[in-house]
């Protein structure tokens, strides 16, 4: 049988896939700009801040100090011991162990290289809408079938677990943002647990997206799966990076906490595409993540809290009811399909 991509000479498996709309929503922002209008973007998760002058400094200094030759595919011991150190203290001091962790290039390749670990055809995965646009692209890629479920506009579009009983019973996975992009809802820990439990008693992996941990403008680092009990955390592996906290999103550092087994299959994986993440950015992040303990995000939030003022005025306003609303029912029709 002849397909239309082998038509083309194209296979099936960018069948799926469109181009990103947070690429093409952030050009038309910058369109306007330049024309003059009065935009609030919320397109790319991009700070509007360029990054602070030490890591960028210690990225310079691994260059000249030869630091540019292949690094360990799994990421530089060194910046995996600090992001094991970094997650411990975000989370009270609970032992997390470095050799389970993988460092990619940005956390959109740790999304692939653990989705690609875990599903395979047939899997159905869930992913609360509205919803960033990469998740459902990335399963489609994995021959997995995404499907997305409306949260409840009344919750803040969180997803409840009653809700993937109802719209996805038999789910092998779930993708989850908290804080949310596009949302911004977090997540209580007595939701992430609730969430654990489902995906523990049916055998389900938790792909815990965290980028956004430390932009958060409630007390301490948003609530973690990090915060529950080993016992629950066996079917969650964890995203983390530097890019949104620390304004580097274009060194490309992302950060994996995967169960033992999963974290070498994402090596082993990670070995036959990129080979590791980048040298030099890796002590870049490695400077940013070992001197950054829970305490310090100070600086980050200072600066992000420009950012925020936008957010603030339009969050505050009726038409972020109105944005709630329209969510909502786009996150209906895409889940009806």
């Amino acid at each position: 049988m002849t397909t239309q991509g082998s038509l083309f000479g194209l296979s099936p498996n960018p069948h799926h896939l469109e181009t990103s709309a947070t690429i093409a929503i952030s050009q038309e922002a910058k369109r306007r700009k330049a024309a003059g209008e009065d935009v609030i973007d919320l397109g790319a998760g991009e700070p509007d801040f360029p990054t602070p002058s030490i890591p960028a400094d210690a990225g310079v200094r691994a260059i000249r100090e030869g630091k540019t030759h292949y690094a360990a595919n799994e990421g530089i011991l060194e910046l995996r011991a600090a992001a094991a150190q970094q997650l411990s203290l975000l989370s009270g001091g609970r032992p997390v162990n470095a050799d389970h962790i993988v460092i990619s290039n940005g956390s959109k390749q740790s999304l692939f290289n653990v989705c690609f670990s875990v599903f395979g055809p047939g899997d159905v995965v869930a992913i609360p809408a509205p919803a960033w646009v990469s998740y459902p692209q990335i399963v489609h890629l994995t021959r997995a079938r995404p499907i997305l479920v409306p949260g409840d506009p009344e919750w803040g579009l969180k997803l409840s677990v009653r809700d993937l009983q109802r719209v996805v019973p038999g789910a092998q996975g779930l993708i989850l943002c908290s804080p949310c992009n596009p949302t911004g809802s977090v997540y209580t820990l007595a939701e992430l647990k609730a969430i654990a439990q489902w995906a523990r008693d049916h055998k389900a992996w938790v792909i815990a997206d965290e980028i956004y941990r430390r932009i958060h403008y409630g007390p301490g680092p948003a609530p973690s799966f990090l915060d529950l009990p080993d016992d629950l955390l066996e079917r969650v592996v964890i995203i983390y990076g530097v890019s949104k906290a620390y304004a580097m999103t274009g060194w490309r550092i992302g950060i994996a906490l995967a169960p033992p087994k999963v974290a070498k299959a994402m090596a082993a994986l990670q070995s036959h595409t990129t080979t590791g993440a980048n040298h030099p950015a890796q002590w870049a992040a490695w400077w940013r993540s070992s001197a950054s303990g829970a305490s310090s995000s100070s600086a980050a939030s200072a600066r992000t809290s420009r950012a925020s003022s936008s957010w603030t005025r339009w969050a505050r306003s009726t038409s972020f009811s109105a944005w709630i609303r329209s969510a909502a029912r786009a996150a209906r029709t895409f889940a009806r399909g």
